[in-house]
């Protein structure tokens, strides 16, 4: 059974872009509407410490510290910007939990979900990964509600989810890393076509986001960030870092999302 809080609706943000999917240009990331984004990292891992969600900038790996989330929702799993001043994460404990940045704050939005390791926006709906049921999920964050949800196949293949983040491109386009080491494109209805294999040894990807025109994968067990290739080949790894240039941040569990900077 789903338990949901209550709180009052706002207006989400116009396009139908997702919200890992967001940024272009250089310098400061701009959006095709010329607004400022930034790109989110959340990271905790529900036991040890407290969840800390950051401003990331790629080129350097400096994090930015933004705010502390209880760590008591669990371990965080996705995040998806929503406005310029919410963001959701979703946890491996099945809660729903929303973030806001000014005066910077978190409150459990609906639990009894279940591990929803991937999130992204798309319009009014936020977009998941089921990690239990192997799905594509929709769900509307206000009111609370699961809206439908696709079992994920390639042609009459099941495809079975290992953690990994989902970035959505457009309506239909979605770019999704699983573990270990596949890389997909997905449409809306959960049909998956492989865009690459990077095998066993990839490193465990935690979180994925397009900004600045490049897709960026972050890493569970090294602090690092990797660009992603067409193929999900991953380069130009960067050591993320708080006090950079050293020493390297102690990364976990966690996600990337882009949205508009407040």
């Amino acid at each position: 059974m789903l338990a949901g809080c209550g709180r009052i609706a706002f207006e989400p943000l116009s396009d139908a872009r997702g919200g890992d999917g967001g940024g272009s240009g250089g310098g400061d990331a701009t959006d095709s509407a010329g607004a400022t984004t930034r790109l989110y990292y959340v990271v905790g891992d529900g036991t040890s410490r407290p969840t800390e969600l950051f401003d990331l900038e790629p080129s350097s790996g400096q994090l930015t510290l933004l705010g502390t989330i209880p760590m008591t929702f669990g371990e965080a799993d996705g995040l998806a910007a929503w406005d310029e001043n919410t963001l959701y994460m979703t946890t491996f404990s099945g809660n729903l939990v929303e973030i806001t940045l000014n005066p910077f704050g978190s409150q459990l939005v609906m639990g009894g979900l279940s591990q929803l390791t991937s999130l992204d926006r798309l319009g009014t709906q936020l977009v998941a990964i089921d990690d239990t049921l192997d799905d594509l999920v929709f769900l509307t964050p206000s009111p609370t509600a699961i809206d439908n949800s696709f079992p994920l196949f390639e042609g009459a293949s099941p495809v079975t989810v290992d953690g990994g983040d989902l970035v959505v491109l457009s309506s239909t386009v979605y770019k999704w890393w699983t573990n270990v080491g596949l890389y997909y494109e997905v449409n809306q209805t959960g049909d998956v076509l492989t865009l690459g294999a990077q095998g066993a040894g990839a490193p465990y990807i935690t979180g994925l986001a397009q900004f600045r025109n490049i897709m960026y994968a972050v890493t569970r067990d090294n602090a690092q960030l990797f660009e992603v290739g067409p193929t999900g080949n991953l380069v130009n790894p960067i050591t993320m870092c708080v006090t950079c240039p050293s020493p390297p941040y102690v990364s976990t569990f966690g996600d990337l999302a882009v949205g508009p900077a407040p």
